[in-house]
């Protein structure tokens, strides 16, 4: 997954919004495939929303990673701060994840608005009871998804959080 150079980095209240635009635009359009048919005007919207949000952010800033780490999410390497009035929301989109034994996606650079209706759809399919994480990785297999990458729970680490840094550094 992604390396980023701290010192390049964006100011950490940005990334805490840009961060939860992000996961709030994934609650969305899951929510709306969940009701409505891929057809629905709310479904495209909420596709076109979450498009044009990640396409801006990974122009501006190279691949965008979303990891959870137990009950936290990073998002580029800073962990998202989440109250009691969005964690339903996001603990929602987690356990779409985690139930497929993804512990971090990645957006990478030229994604298309085409792969985001395979992807979602997937998550939203029931997970393999024996092996999640293997039955997902084999049905993206055959979606049409280039620019979406997706790594096992198994493999997804902490990352350091800025304050031990630079507590380190002290």
């Amino acid at each position: 997954m992604i390396e980023r150079d701290s010192a390049q980095s964006k100011p950490s209240a940005l990334l805490q919004e840009e961060g939860r635009a992000v996961l709030s635009r994934f609650y969305t359009v899951l929510r709306s495939l969940r009701l409505y048919p891929l057809e629905n005007s709310a479904v495209q919207q909420a596709l076109d929303d979450l498009h044009d949000l990640l396409r801006r952010l990974v122009l501006e800033d190279g691949p965008i990673e979303v990891r959870i780490v137990g009950d936290f999410f990073f998002y580029n390497e800073t962990r998202l701060r989440l109250d009691l009035s969005n964690y339903s929301t996001f603990g929602s989109f987690a356990r779409t994840l985690t139930d497929h034994g993804l512990g971090a996606m990645e957006v990478l650079p030229g994604i298309d608005r085409a792969e985001w209706a395979p992807f979602l759809s997937l998550l939203l399919r029931e997970p393999d009871e024996q092996d999640p994480y293997t039955g997902f990785m084999d049905r993206m297999a055959g979606a049409p998804v280039l620019h979406i990458q997706v790594l096992p729970a198994s493999e997804v680490k902490e990352p350091e959080l800025e304050e031990e840094v630079l507590y380190a550094a002290k």
